[in-house]
């Protein structure tokens, strides 16, 4: 009888021991889903254009609507840990170029696709052509006034609290709080963009540490608990200026990315149903990249440049090859002639 029981207590210790080891690599998953959801910060993306109505309802980022309305909601695939919420992205498009905020998740749309506000889409092609071929990217945002400001979920206490950052320059990729054994501890976020302590972080005032996603940590002191509401804190995150772009950042309300007297295609130059790079080509920003010299020329033929307008008929010259432009349209990193010959023809 008595080995019988050490036996039922030996399996027992079995499944509790495995009962644990399961649990820790479900949290361990949900840690690296959280940090390695925007690996690539530089990336330049492909995908689908359309708009909603983003006054209707409060979005799934917790996010209030700023006036200008430039907002979008941004694919589940993408969307992730809420990990683009509060954040910045600009969207290319057959007419031109928005940054906009994301407060949304948009579970219709495509991996890579982007559901903008009317006021947003109208800058990048008309209403009426309802979902156009895009090129989009995560950006810092250059002219951000103010400071973090920390926004506490209704409920919060010293026994339980959700904080959600806002008015951040960049996407953030970790919060932490100073515990009272004065270690920062790392706090999961949650599907609708707060930070969630479920046994609370004390009576305060806290030391909060954020990371975004370029690697830059602010340590933000003397923060006040508050059951619910927006405390403003003392840091924001720098600038952090695209690496493969010599130009002075535009501010958000330029359309074009980088040159605010560089004429923008018009709308009837670029259907809607045509799209810009091929299916096979997701172009990416290699840090080294630089744009060719504007003066380098050969036999007259300039060479290609990203972010620069070209019209139907003219000529450029890449890696020894002479193109010639067949649809107008503004270039940008990863659109070279040899890679999207829908833009360029070789003679």
């Amino acid at each position: 009888m008595a080995r019988i029981q050490a036996q039922r207590m030996i399996i027992g210790l079995w499944l509790l021991l495995a009962m644990l080891l399961a649990s820790a690599l479900l949290v361990a998953k949900s840690n690296a889903q959280s940090m390695q959801a925007i690996s690539n910060p530089w990336a330049l993306r492909t995908g689908r254009a359309t708009h909603y109505d983003p006054t209707v309802g409060m979005g799934n980022c917790s996010l209030p609507v700023p006036s200008d309305l430039l907002v979008a909601a941004i694919n589940t695939s993408d969307y992730g840990l809420a990990d683009y919420c509060g954040a910045s992205v600009t969207v290319n498009g057959p007419r031109g170029s928005v940054t906009v905020k994301i407060i949304d998740r948009c579970p219709g749309c495509v991996v890579g696709g982007i559901d903008l506000s009317p006021q947003a889409f109208e800058r990048i092609a008309a209403l009426e052509a309802g979902n156009v071929p895009i090129t989009w990217q995560l950006i810092s945002v250059p002219n951000l006034g103010g400071q973090l400001i920390y926004n506490y979920k209704e409920g919060s206490s010293q026994w339980w609290a959700g904080v959600q950052v806002r008015n951040h320059r960049n996407a953030i990729a970790k919060f932490e709080f100073r515990n009272p054994q004065g270690v920062f501890q790392a706090v999961e976020r949650a599907h609708y963009n707060y930070f969630l302590v479920p046994g609370g972080m004390g009576t305060g005032p806290f030391t909060f540490r954020i990371t975004d996603v370029y690697g830059n940590v602010v340590t933000d002191s003397n923060i006040p608990l508050r059951a619910e509401g927006d405390v403003a804190g003392n840091q924001q995150f720098p600038y952090v200026a695209n690496p493969s772009s010599t130009n002075t950042p535009t501010p958000l309300a330029t359309l074009t990315p980088t040159r605010t007297n560089t004429p923008t295609p018009a709308a009837t130059t670029l259907p809607p149903t045509k799209t810009l790079i091929p299916a096979s080509a997701t172009p990416t920003l290699v840090p080294t990249m630089a744009p060719p010299s504007p003066t380098a020329t050969q036999n007259g033929i300039s060479a290609w440049q990203a972010y620069t307008s070209y019209s139907v008929g003219s000529l450029v010259r890449h890696n020894g090859l002479n193109y010639r432009c067949i649809q107008a349209h503004t270039s940008l990193p990863g659109w070279e002639p040899q890679i999207v010959p829908a833009l360029w023809q070789p003679i």
